[in-house]
Formats: C-alpha cells, structure tokens, sequence
C-alpha cells in the first residue's frame, strides 16, 4: 500500500510516495506531462533532505545542481486522487554530473519513468565543478547497479 506523503529509503533505492493533485492536471483531471517531471522533482528535493544535503538557498550558495538533460516516459492515464510512488536512484556518478533514474508507480504497476543528469555547477562562476565528496559519498550508499536500474 501506498504512504502518502512519505519517504524511506531501502538499500539502494529510495520511495516517495504522493497523490496526484488538482494541480497537476488538466479540466478532465488528467496529469500534464510535464506534471510527471514536476513529481520526480519532488521526490529528489525529499531524497536531497534525506541525505542531509540541503538545497541552495541563495544564488551564491554552492554548488548547484543544474539539470542538463530530462527525458521521461507515460505509460498510463493518472488522474486527480492517484496514489504514486516513486521509486528513485542513482544511476551514475561522473566526475562533474549524476545522473537520478525515478520509477512512477500506482498500485504497484509502471505508469512513467524518467531520467535527470545535473551538473554539478559553481553558481558564482557559472561552470563546472566536481561533486564535491561528501556528496559523492552520500550519492555512492544509493548508486544503483546497470542491471538493476
């Protein structure tokens, strides 16, 4: 069963779960595409705070961590009162970008997916930096093998 609102985090994956929201879709209580991805940022902001790595708060604050690259797919029809789970990973750790895999669930069947890579970016002058390694090892407890992503 789903746990709205809540987080956990099992071996390398970590869950949130959440409902669709009026918010999130059109007149006939449909969800928007892009709500999907809306979702998904949900659930990293959660998993970020899980971590005990705070988002920026303040443009000066680093690093950031740029999206570069989305792509996603929706599979199902999920409407208003729709209880989703997310289940998220990391799929890859390079020198200056990680990239999050996020699985959508309602009742325990695939109803989207999607990919982030962000870039790890020193906000002050605007470029690449390495993830810095008490991230690296924070992301490293949630790194999910090739075969099992």
């Amino acid at each position: 069963p789903s746990l709205v609102g809540s987080e956990m985090c099992i071996r390398d994956r970590y869950y949130y779960s959440t409902v669709i929201q009026v918010r999130n879709t059109d007149a006939l209580g449909r969800l928007y595409f892009a709500d999907q991805f809306n979702i998904c940022h949900d659930a990293y902001q959660s998993f970020m705070r899980s971590i005990d790595f705070p988002m920026p708060r303040t443009p000066t604050d680093s690093p950031h961590l740029a999206i570069a690259h989305v792509e996603g797919g929706y599979h199902q029809l999920l409407m208003i009162d729709d209880p989703i789970d997310v289940h998220m990973s990391v799929a890859a750790l390079g020198n200056t970008s990680i990239t999050f895999l996020y699985q959508l669930y309602r009742n325990d069947v695939l109803v989207g997916n999607a990919r982030f890579v962000h870039v790890v970016m020193d906000p002050v002058k605007a470029c690449k930096q390495p993830i810095p390694q008490v991230l690296r090892e924070k992301l490293q407890t949630h790194l999910t093998e090739p075969d099992k992503a």
